[in-house]
């Protein structure tokens, strides 16, 4: 499948065989975006604790209670759902 990432800041589109390297190419997206600080942190994070604190921060910001993702896939759908990434082909 073909991604794009536009979140954050960041805009980056990115192949992607299933979720989970979906995932592993929006965390990398998002620490490339971060402060240069926080990167060392994040790197250390697995791609799904990532996803959650993003879910987690974004449910803050908006109001929304959006259950925090308990696989890749989880996320992704989650992500397309809110417009942070669009599936550009399958």
């Amino acid at each position: 499948m073909k991604l794009q990432v536009h979140a954050y800041g960041v805009q980056v589109v990115a192949q992607a065989r299933d979720a989970d390297e979906a995932l592993r190419g929006f965390k990398t997206a998002i620490i490339s975006g971060a402060p240069k600080w926080t990167r060392p942190m994040m790197g250390q994070m697995d791609a799904l604790t990532i996803a959650r604190e993003a879910v987690k921060r974004d449910n803050a910001a908006q109001g929304c209670a959006e259950p925090l993702p308990s696989s890749a896939q989880e996320f992704l759908d989650w992500a397309l759902r809110r417009g942070y990434i669009s599936l550009l082909e399958e």
